[in-house]
């Protein structure tokens, strides 16, 4: 979508569409039009670099494809690290309350299902 309003600031408008979770902001300005190149600048990182409007359309397919993986690669890893295995009571609650998932055996019985809800 191009935002070409002249009621804001770019500030404001940059600001508004990483709000709304844009994944890449095109800048266009007099200077990137002569030289046949738009700025591009990546949300969930902040890069900025120029891109040439020759093959534009399979440059951004394909960072779309990179900023997906990297974004994934970057989930998984903060949930792999949170992720923890307990044996007991204690190591259960510290990790809990250390804001951690907890895997742990099974017992299947009521009563330590009923314990670990109170």
């Amino acid at each position: 979508m191009v935002d070409d309003s002249d009621t804001h600031n770019p500030g404001y408008k940059f600001n508004e569409w990483e709000m709304r979770g844009v994944p890449v902001r095109i800048e266009l300005g007099a200077n990137d039009m002569n030289a046949g190149e738009v700025r591009c600048v990546i949300r969930h990182s902040g890069e900025k670099f120029q891109m040439s409007w020759v093959g534009i359309e399979e440059g951004l397919r394909e960072l779309l494809n990179t900023i997906h993986s990297q974004m994934y690669q970057k989930a998984l890893a903060a949930r792999d690290s949170h992720l923890k295995t307990v044996d007991n009571w204690d190591e259960f609650m510290k990790s809990l309350n250390s804001r951690n998932i907890c895997l742990a055996d099974w017992c299947d019985e009521v009563s330590c299902e009923e314990r670990i809800k109170n």
